[in-house]
């Protein structure tokens, strides 16, 4: 019994001495430049129970600024500042890691070192444990508590609001000249008429004053008393104008008149009135050019009508002007009649109508729609994941 007990003892010390007999076995032995001004890293993996074994060499003698030995993520198991070499540092590895080697250059020139690492197993078993390492990703999973709201139904109202709308536009008929007044016009040869100013004598103006939204003005000049009653009397024939709310009274003739804008058989009606021999030369102009054409001797019409609006030796005499083609004058538009006959005056009678159109504006009710969700909060929890990634040692 004794005898068995004492070989036990002897195995065991055995085995002691020859795990304190295992030699370092090298992890790396290397030459490196670390530049000026640089720093260089070198990771490797150890096992636990390794003794890390570390020697460094300038070799031109030169001293690094700071060798440091990280055990990762942050462990700082060894540091040295400006060493020009390290023989056979130690370091006890309590677990499987890998640990960083850092060397950092101060210097403008770059250093050479000899590196030599080692590692002394803890027994054979790990004597041949891979020191290379690989990245690894980790996984965080934390759970967030957060609040949602959750439409459950809807509520409809419904609110009332006015909107100003343009509800019609009214044809507002303005009279600016009626043909119940006339205008006589006399002849060259009447002595006490032209006396003293003969320039002027044989001629009439009338001035024709409209609103200034004035869309179309339709002008009526018939020459003789007879001509004037038959437009007075075509217009007892015709139904009357609708006359709007503002607009100025139209006499029989300017009824007739305003018709005409959109009745292309009363437009007929009107060029074909019975006519007398007597004429008279019509022009349209502005205030500026009417003046100077009535006091100047020896005058041509079309030398002073407005957009060639002249018509020479006319009895009978329609005329529409429309402000989108430009024939209204910007300023007051003037009538120029001018009798060119030596013996007959002539007796003219002018109809003019305004056309205008008027935009009339309500505000209109109504009701709007208004739908607004009906909504509960809810508790959750929403899970997030983090990554990140680490250096391990090597399968």
């Amino acid at each position: 019994m004794k005898r068995i007990l004492l070989i036990g003892i002897f195995s065991n010390i055995f085995l002691q001495s020859a795990l304190c007999q295992l030699e370092p076995i090298d992890v790396a032995e290397l030459t490196i430049k670390v530049g000026g001004m640089k720093t260089k890293e070198l990771f490797y993996g150890f096992a636990n129970g390794d003794q890390i074994v570390f020697n460094f060499n300038d070799v031109n003698g030169k001293p690094m600024k700071e060798i440091e030995i990280i055990e990762l993520p942050t462990n700082s198991k060894f540091m040295e500042f400006k060493s020009t070499s390290i023989v056979d540092k130690k370091i006890k590895v309590n677990k499987n890691s890998v640990y960083k080697f850092i060397f950092r250059n101060s210097a403008v020139i770059g250093r050479i070192c000899k590196i030599k690492i080692q590692r002394i197993p803890q027994s054979i078993d790990f004597m041949d444990f891979n020191t290379d390492w690989e990245w690894k990703t980790l996984f965080d999973t934390i759970h967030v508590p957060y609040t949602q709201d959750s439409i459950v139904g809807y509520d409809t109202t419904y609110y009332p609001y006015t909107r100003k709308e343009l509800v019609r536009i009214d044809t507002i008929f303005d009279e600016v000249q009626s043909a119940e007044n006339k205008i006589w016009v006399y002849s060259g040869g009447n002595l006490k008429a032209c006396f003293g100013k003969s320039a002027s004598c044989t001629k009439q103006m009338v001035t024709l004053k409209y609103h200034p939204n004035t869309e179309t003005l339709l002008i009526w000049i018939g020459v003789g008393q007879e001509t004037r009653n038959a437009y007075n009397n075509l217009s007892k024939s015709l139904a009357k104008v609708a006359i709007k709310s503002g607009t100025a009274y139209l006499t029989a003739g300017s009824s007739v008149l305003a018709s005409s804008l959109t009745n292309k058989a009363v437009e007929d009606q009107i060029k074909n009135l019975p006519t007398q021999k007597n004429v008279l030369d019509i022009f349209l102009t502005n205030s500026q050019n009417a003046n100077s054409w009535y006091n100047a001797y020896g005058t041509n019409i079309y030398d002073y009508s407005y957009k060639g609006l002249a018509y020479k030796d006319r009895v009978n005499l329609k005329i529409i002007l429309k402000k989108e083609l430009n024939q209204i004058a910007p300023n007051t538009m003037t009538l120029c009649l001018k009798n060119n006959s030596k013996v007959v005056g002539v007796e003219s009678y002018v109809n003019v109508v305004a056309v205008r159109y008027q935009k009339i504006y309500d505000y209109i009710e109504y009701k709007k729609e208004k739908i607004t969700p009906r909504k509960v909060t809810l508790n959750k929890t929403k899970m997030i994941v983090k990554t990140s990634k680490i250096r391990a040692n090597a399968d």
